[in-house]
């Protein structure tokens, strides 16, 4: 036969940027969006192009890392001013709550 177990299902909450900073379990797949506040191109020690940025609700902003094989992907969206979705995971980088992305995209 088969048993159905509702605890196994993953209940989805909505986090504001500021409470997803402060609970969201570390290293889980999240969702965050917000106006692009700032985005800051560098390189990597190979040379390969990397971003950090600042994206921002109306509860508050974070720090985000977009990795070379993501930027290369999505880098259009990347346009400070604009609001913007993010999937990926948060985690702590220097005491303070950080957003690494893995897929981005423009709202309209």
């Amino acid at each position: 036969g088969f048993i159905s177990d509702n605890r196994l299902i993953a209940k989805k909450q909505k986090y504001s940027i500021k409470e997803g900073g402060e609970k969201y379990p570390r290293g889980v797949t999240s969702v965050i969006a917000g106006f692009l506040e700032s985005s800051r191109p560098i390189n990597t020690k190979k040379g390969d192009p990397m971003l950090f940025g600042q994206i921002a609700d109306d509860t508050g902003s974070t720090e985000f890392v977009v990795f070379p094989k993501t930027f290369e992907q999505f880098k259009a969206v990347f346009v400070p001013g604009t609001c913007i979705a993010l999937k990926g995971t948060w985690s702590d980088r220097n005491g303070e709550a950080s957003f690494m992305v893995d897929l981005a995209k423009t709202l309209r």
